[in-house]
């Protein structure tokens, strides 16, 4: 029985019709608009004590650089308490690309990323963000499209607290920015002068302890880190007594 028409705007073959998803199933088909067989897509065996419970971001390109391949994402859970998931992307032949367990795609508005997908572009990057473990912090954050190597597996005491790589990464939310990053006795945060202007920036640590707070009233502020010891932080935008910014910052001695 044919369910919804999917929306699967990546395939350059049009938008097509798709099997209803049935949990526990081991492939799922595509069908033309005149209801012909388009692609079968097999399933690989679903990680022990789970069972496929979603399908999404069937695509030509965005998870594999193959275009004659179509590959998707399956979402895994267990069936009863307690709860646990895993995410798998796959090539239409069951061929694994990658598979986290746990994994949970971390939709962009859970962790702080001006979208509503866990799959995002900035800067004409395309990123996707998956919980490790489930439900909770940290992201990480992997590169589109290819094998999905991971861009910066920062792992934040924050669920949203994930960067891009580099030193000169710039918060989406915020647009607050660190230079030097890693920093060793000095260091520059900004933000961008349109957006709206913290009235703190707070460093905590690994264990999520506040190590530095100062207030500020412009743009652009200076912080002295040479007390700080070695190690990964995250740098914090604060408004009030909410977060509205994080980026991670290395300490290099």
């Amino acid at each position: 029985m044919l369910g919804v028409v999917f929306s699967v705007k990546t395939l350059n073959a049009g938008i097509k019709l798709m099997d209803a998803f049935m949990a526990g199933s081991a492939s799922i088909t595509l069908y033309n608009l005149d209801l012909t067989v388009y692609r079968v897509l097999v399933f690989p065996a679903p990680p022990a004590g789970m069972e496929w419970q979603g399908i999404t971001y069937i695509t030509e390109a965005l998870f594999d650089t193959d275009t004659a391949t179509i590959e998707f994402a399956l979402r895994a859970l267990t069936p009863a308490p307690p709860m646990s998931g895993a995410i798998h992307v796959a090539r239409e032949d069951g061929t694994t690309l990658l598979s986290k367990n746990p994994g949970h795609l971390a939709w962009a508005s859970d962790v702080g990323v001006n979208e509503s997908t866990p799959v995002f572009a900035q800067n004409g990057q395309s990123y996707m963000l998956i919980h490790q473990p489930w439900s909770v912090g940290p992201v990480t954050v992997y590169t589109l499209p290819g094998t999905l190597p991971c861009k910066d597996c920062y792992g934040s005491p924050i669920p949203y607290g994930i960067a891009l790589g580099g030193g000169s990464i710039v918060d989406p939310v915020s647009g607050m920015s660190l230079q030097p990053n890693p920093a060793h006795d000095e260091l520059q945060v900004s933000f961008d002068p349109l957006g709206a202007l913290p009235d703190a920036v707070s460093i905590i640590d690994a264990t999520g302890r506040e190590v530095l707070r100062q207030g500020m009233s412009g743009g652009r502020i200076v912080l002295q880190v040479a007390h700080l010891s070695s190690g990964i932080y995250t740098v914090l935008a604060i408004t009030g007594m909410e977060r509205i910014g994080a980026l991670p910052l290395v300490i290099n001695r």
